[in-house]
């Protein structure tokens, strides 16, 4: 999940930049994957860019 939070920390200093403000309530983490181990939801991968934590609902 790497590479996703260095993509969302993109989006944010992109959006400071442009003077773009998001709405970290709405942000909403989707994860598909076909391997058994990845369907526990104690497992689900989160996504973090600074103060912001993005998982699965």
């Amino acid at each position: 999940m790497t590479s996703l939070s260095t993509s969302l920390q993109e989006a944010l200093d992109w959006g400071t930049t442009e003077g773009i403000t998001f709405a970290p309530e709405k942000y909403e983490l989707i994860h598909f994957s076909r391997r058994k181990d990845d369907q526990d939801p104690s497992r689900t991968p989160s996504v973090v860019a600074g103060p912001i934590t993005v998982s699965e609902n």
